[in-house]
């Protein structure tokens, strides 16, 4: 059974095998402020796969770090005459007030989905092997009218979940 890609790109049922040439320029951890870029190109299912992505990382103080990120994919299976062009587009923020509180937020765009999803957790370390975490994840329709007539809801999941881990040391 094939599956789709996209709306208007499905990959047949078959065997693959995949090759790829990635170059990739990061900085050095210890940077404060690291932009990276990463390029690759190689063979997707029965077609190609060009992908370009970007982003930076900023250690505003030791306490506060945000990353963004961007990437393009180009994909084309020439033999079907189909192509794909995809948008993907991230931001995490990360906050530790000390070594037991901290939080991260996480924001991605999908161009194909026409979705938006954030992903919030909480976390507090009361020590070796023992976390409770606070998750929040919610996902956004971006395209909410639909050409057959529908209108989608503004939001298409939601979840909050309360977890807590206790390793038992025998």
């Amino acid at each position: 059974m094939s599956f789709p890609l996209s709306a208007e790109v499905m990959i047949p049922v078959g065997s693959y095998w995949f090759h790829e040439l990635w170059v990739e320029a990061n900085p050095p951890d210890r940077w404060f402020f690291r932009p990276d870029v990463t390029f690759r190109t190689g063979t997707f299912y029965d077609g190609w796969k060009t992908t370009l992505s970007t982003g930076a990382t900023w250690n505003l103080s030791r306490h506060l770090e945000l990353r963004g990120t961007y990437e393009f994919n180009f994909i084309r299976f020439s033999d079907r005459d189909q192509q794909l062009e995809t948008h993907l587009g991230q931001v995490r923020i990360q906050t530790a007030l000390n070594t037991h509180f901290s939080a991260t937020a996480f924001l991605q765009y999908n161009s194909v989905a026409d979705e938006f999803f954030v992903n919030t957790r909480i976390r507090y370390h009361f020590g070796e092997g023992n976390d409770l975490w606070l998750v929040f994840n919610e996902g956004f329709n971006t395209e909410r009218h639909q050409s057959f007539g529908l209108t989608l809801p503004v939001t298409n999941s939601r979840a909050i979940l309360l977890k807590y881990t206790h390793t038992f040391i025998w």
